[in-house]
């Protein structure tokens, strides 16, 4: 898989690779509700998704919650970047019940010593995430709160989606707290929003879980061309 068709971090790796780091990975299995680290924490581990699904997270001086990203099996949380110094930037909660692979950091970087085209790839990884929180920025700065909350949909409907006959099912169970996390807006707006878009039939809700019926029409309010890389567009 190239680089720019790869969405998880197992993507970016090729299967010996992903051999050696398998062997640098003690198991563990944690409950839904587990914190596997905080801002500015100690950065000694990281953390490789086997199952389950894990909210990256920051809060504001005031306690308000920011969220960052979702990730999921096959995903890597924690700080690798050997150049930074050594805290977490951000905080890491399980949603669910998971099977993590955990990394000494130390014992990477040894492993990157060895083996330069691992540490290329990791390279290739971190600049795509680089290049997705500042789409991210991008949509929220410069096409608003319905921009940014549009812009959302369609990355978790590119990082989770699945295809049904009513339209793109989101299995991740959001409610509209969580969403209004992502885009730094109230509560109260992303029901307004919703509201909307429910009216002119661009998405659903069965179950607690979110259908867009009309891909082409969030792209209108965030302004997408959909000639971005799939590996950008996640959320």
């Amino acid at each position: 898989m190239t680089a720019l068709s790869a969405r998880r971090f197992v993507d970016y790796f090729q299967p010996e690779q992903l051999k050696r780091l398998s062997s640098l990975m003690t198991p563990k299995r944690v409950q839904s509700g587990t914190n596997l680290f905080q801002d500015k924490e100690q950065a000694d581990y990281l953390y490789f998704i086997h199952e389950g699904i894990v909210k990256i997270f920051n809060n504001t001086e005031s306690g308000e919650e920011i969220a960052l990203s979702l990730k999921y099996a096959g995903d890597m949380v924690g700080d690798p970047c050997t150049l930074s110094p050594p805290f977490q930037w951000s905080n890491a909660v399980t949603l669910t019940d998971a099977l993590l692979g955990v990394i000494r950091k130390e014992e990477l970087e040894a492993l990157m010593l060895r083996h330069p085209d691992l540490a290329l790839r990791f390279i290739q990884w971190l600049s795509v995430n680089q290049r997705i929180l500042e789409t991210k920025v991008r949509d929220l700065l410069v096409y608003g709160k319905t921009g940014a909350l549009a812009s959302t949909l369609i990355r978790l409907c590119n990082t989770c989606g699945r295809e049904t006959e009513e339209g793109i099912l989101i299995p991740t169970r959001l409610t509209n707290q969580d969403l209004a996390n992502f885009i730094g807006a109230t509560r109260e707006s992303v029901n307004r929003m919703l509201s909307r878009m429910k009216r002119e039939n661009i998405l659903s809700m069965r179950s607690g879980r979110l259908i867009i019926h009309d891909l082409n029409r969030l792209r209108e309010f965030c302004h997408c061309d959909g000639r971005c890389p799939g590996n950008v567009c996640v959320l």
